[in-house]
């Protein structure tokens, strides 16, 4: 019996992600084929699609497992909060990036339509970090909450166009050597 979650099942659902993040190491996603990545992986087509319904189903799968690994990054489960950003959680974030580069890669520059990862996790990071300055003190005034919306976009757009850019340039900083840069303009 061939469940979901049983080990073979997870090893073939890995062998998928991986041959079909090789393939768009070469190709764009709209350019593989459920039918390549079952030649390559030597599977039948049943056995696919018993994991994903497509190719954009499995990009999906890809994405919400890359989605929690930067949520590990920033979260802290004891006080249910997201850490602020630090040299050492933009250095784990800029790791993960790199180690899984071809993902983002594609990600950043044929999703554009969807909000990237980094996006949605700053956009939360915003709202938490925005609702704990509320509770810390009363006199914020509306101005001082606008700026703060502000300066969370362009840090946002700073942090989202300086990964793509580092992933366009092929990643020819290490991940330390770029958080480096980062840290100065994110005044970490």
């Amino acid at each position: 019996m061939n469940k979901k979650n049983n080990q073979r099942a997870q090893q073939t659902q890995k062998r998928i992600k991986e041959i079909f993040l090789e393939m768009l190491s070469t190709k764009k996603i709209n350019q593989v084929t459920v039918q390549d990545i079952c030649r390559v992986a030597d599977i039948n087509r049943t056995t696919f699609y018993s994991h994903f319904t497509d190719i954009y189903d499995l990009m999906k799968a890809i994405e919400k497992e890359q989605d929690e690994k930067i949520r590990q990054i920033f979260y802290l489960e004891a006080d249910n909060t997201y850490h602020n950003m630090t040299e050492d959680n933009l250095l784990s974030l800029l790791r993960l990036v790199y180690e899984h580069r071809v993902f983002y890669q594609v990600y950043l520059t044929q999703f554009s339509d969807n909000q990237p990862l980094c996006d949605q996790f700053i956009a939360k990071w915003n709202d938490d970090f925005s609702e704990q300055l509320r509770n810390q003190s009363s006199e914020l005034s509306k101005m001082d909450l606008t700026e703060l919306k502000y300066r969370f976009e362009y840090y946002k757009a700073g942090i989202i166009g300086t990964i793509q850019a580092w992933l366009n340039s092929d990643c020819k900083e290490t991940p330390e050597e770029l958080a480096f840069v980062m840290k100065k303009f994110l005044s970490l």
